[in-house]
């Protein structure tokens, strides 16, 4: 091959040293803009597709942080999954499964969400539902695996152990969520798809016009 675009650092540092040449481009998102919402939302929330593995072991993890918070509410959204998630919590009466029906209905509870809770156990790049969250709620609470592009982490708040999920919610819960123009400008620059669709374009066909 000529060149490889990847969506990670983490990727891009492999091929290079494999194979010697490769290009950081961002997932594409289809977000435009950031919403510009309320201080406060609701609940906490994660969102993911509950036939990967890697997620199933995310929920469970994040089930158990949210047992030791019974007094705020936890949002596990997921179109698969419900018998999975309802086994884990019959005794936690703050959390629950809401199947989603499609993505108008998740925008709406991230529009709602007042947290949204992410963590990974693969280094796999940037999460796309990190970005889809970036730009339509308000914190995020992440590990290190969900995204390696250090823009997008530091508009996160960072958390490893089930301790400092639990410090970082309880922190957050009842803190208004004001950065909103601080996080567009931070990511428009990195995560825009037009200008990373020319970029493609350009390595595709370099002496194009």
């Amino acid at each position: 091959f000529d060149k490889v675009i990847t969506l990670s650092h983490f990727e891009k540092e492999y091929v290079i040293r494999k194979f010697g040449d490769a290009v950081y481009v961002p997932v594409f998102h289809g977000n435009e803009m950031n919403n510009r919402l309320s201080p406060f939302g609701k609940y906490a929330l994660y969102h993911g597709d509950l036939r990967m593995s890697d997620n199933k072991r995310a929920v469970a993890f994040l089930i158990k942080v949210f047992q030791k918070i019974p007094d705020y509410s936890f949002i596990i959204a997921s179109s698969c999954g419900a018998d999975f998630v309802k086994s884990k919590i019959v005794s936690a009466s703050n959390i629950s499964f809401v199947a989603i029906e499609n993505a108008l209905h998740l925008d709406t509870l991230l529009k709602n969400a007042h947290l949204n809770v992410m963590l990974s156990f693969q280094q796999s790049g940037t999460k796309l539902k990190l970005i889809n969250s970036l730009y339509k709620s308000r914190f995020c609470i992440i590990n290190a695996n969900i995204v390696d592009d250090e823009t997008v982490r530091n508009c996160c708040v960072m958390a490893e152990t089930e301790t400092e999920f639990v410090a970082a919610v309880n922190r957050l819960r009842n803190q208004p969520y004001l950065d909103f123009d601080k996080r567009k400008s931070a990511l428009a620059p990195i995560l825009n798809d037009a200008t990373n669709a020319k970029l493609i374009a350009t390595l595709i066909a370099p002496n194009h016009e």
